[in-house]
């Protein structure tokens, strides 16, 4: 059985420009009440139906016979705007941004023989959290002291690599930007952490797949990072659990 936690619609429409808008969420639609011994009593929205398994199918089919086909996500040559494929163990949260809502994956912070490039190669996917297919209700609200990573710093750094060709003409501008590009990567690398330690991966990742879009490759002296954002996420067995 397919254990879909994650499907972008539209993601499938840019892969498969013939699909009708949401036409992949047709189909069963409920909701459900979490129980047992840590239940809150929240209620999810849940939407599935078999043409989303059909629609992420021939996406992925469309996508492996491009010249813009998939390459796995810990191949160096790996850059923004490409495409990969990914299986790691991660977990998941809605984070509370203004004016809505995001959701991010991040992986383990160390290397186990099933995943050598925990901890040197940190995955964090980043996407709407409409898409998610099991979503919290209206009257359910992430705490609004947790925030996504600190992405509008891109457009500060691109002021910066814009104003007048800068580097170009003063080489004290180009060591300024150096020592921000260093200072932000480091940031982000922080950041990642600080989002290790909410979400607790070490306990709570579940071994998921699936495909993204590269959004950023970020070299860092502790390791790198490599933001995504997912076309799908599922459920998948542990590398050597024969299930």
């Amino acid at each position: 059985m397919r254990e879909l936690v994650y499907v972008s619609d539209a993601k499938l429409r840019q892969v498969l420009p013939g699909l009708p808008k949401a036409s992949a969420f047709r189909g069963l639609e409920g909701s459900l009440e979490l129980k047992g011994p840590v239940s809150t009593g929240a209620k999810f929205e849940k939407k599935a139906s078999k043409e989303t398994d059909q629609s992420l199918r021939k996406a992925v089919d469309v996508l492996e016979k491009s010249s813009r086909a998939p390459s796995w996500f810990a191949d160096p040559d790996v850059r923004p705007g490409t495409w990969t494929h990914f299986e790691a163990p991660m977990a998941y949260r809605v984070l509370s941004l203004h004016p809505g809502e995001a959701l991010v994956f991040v992986d383990v912070d160390a290397a186990t023989p099933e995943y050598p490039t925990g901890g040197r190669l940190r995955l964090l996917l980043h996407g709407s959290a409409h898409h998610l297919l099991e979503t919290r209700s209206g009257s359910e609200r992430e705490s609004e002291r947790l925030r996504g990573s600190r992405w509008h710093e891109f457009a500060e750094m691109m002021r910066l690599f814009l104003t007048d060709d800068a580097a170009a003409k003063d080489p004290d501008a180009a060591k300024t930007i150096q020592d921000y590009s260093e200072f932000y990567a480091s940031r982000i690398w922080e950041d990642v952490r600080n989002l290790t330690r909410t979400l607790q991966p070490g306990y709570t990742a579940a071994w998921m797949a699936g495909y993204a879009r590269v959004t950023a490759r970020i070299p860092t002296a502790d390791g790198v990072v490599l933001a995504a954002s997912p076309l799908y996420v599922e459920h998948i067995d542990s590398p050597g659990s024969g299930g």
